[in-house]
């Protein structure tokens, strides 16, 4: 599994997409909700896609403390987010992988790229924001 912090500022949004993974690894994907009092006409929207019709099958509310799993071969989007949220939509996300296949570029690059600290030093007011939002979160 890996993880990754996201903020979606008011217009932020992603496209509809899967979540493969350079080879195909990538077989669950997950995200953990940080936003308070997420009100649902902020957008936001995590949103699950019929492939043929292309309708939302199925929305989830970015909820605080909330963990929503989910096929990432699914198509999937995020809705934007609107000029008039309350504040960002703060998350973790990230994959559950298939272990990777020792001649995959995955492997090695994981064998010669070193370590990074857990949660860097953020340039941003709104990262740092983040940072403080996650580190009271856990503690």
């Amino acid at each position: 599994a890996d993880a990754q912090a996201t903020l979606f500022g008011r217009g932020g949004f992603l496209t509809r997409h899967v979540d493969e993974g350079a080879n195909r690894e990538r077989r669950a994907a997950y995200t953990l909700g940080f936003s308070q009092n997420w009100q649902t006409d902020w957008g936001g929207l995590l949103m699950l896609i019929d492939k043929q019709t292309t309708d939302v099958r199925s929305a989830y509310i970015p909820r605080f403390n909330t963990l929503t799993l989910f096929d990432g071969m699914a198509v999937h989007s995020v809705s934007p987010v609107s000029a008039f949220a309350g504040h960002g939509r703060y998350s973790i996300v990230g994959w559950l992988r298939n272990p990777p296949r020792p001649n995959s570029v995955a492997w090695a690059s994981a064998l010669v790229m070193p370590a990074s600290p857990m949660i860097a030093e953020p340039k941003s007011r709104k990262a740092r924001e983040f940072r403080n939002c996650v580190t009271s979160w856990i503690g």
